[in-house]
């Protein structure tokens, strides 16, 4: 139900380039989408309406199960996320980051 075409297809594209965790977020909550989006390697799979805190607990959940995340720190080369910081990283680049608190 993306405007480009279904998410199932944009993740089978996303996978090939990355192997970070895939959280599908959708509305589409019936048991077929469910096991569909497990089955083809989905990590995570949270329907609408969502609460924010469960969506960022999931998130962590994921990064940490996958060693993405450790010490408030997210490092997904060529990305780098220091929460407690409050700093990030591209290719070497520093990326300006909004001033907003987070759960993690």
């Amino acid at each position: 139900m993306m405007p480009d075409g279904p998410g199932f297809d944009f993740y089978a594209e996303l996978r090939q380039k990355t192997n970070a965790p895939i959280i599908f977020l959708t509305c589409r909550d019936e048991n077929e989408s469910v096991i569909k989006g497990l089955l083809q390697g989905g990590d995570d799979y949270v329907t609408k309406p969502y609460d924010l805190n469960v969506l960022s607990a999931h998130v962590a959940a994921q990064l940490r199960r996958n060693g993405v995340m450790s010490a408030g720190k997210i490092e997904l080369p060529p990305l780098t996320v220091d929460f407690l910081a409050g700093e990030a990283t591209l290719d070497g680049n520093h990326i300006l980051l909004a001033q907003k608190s987070c759960s993690f």
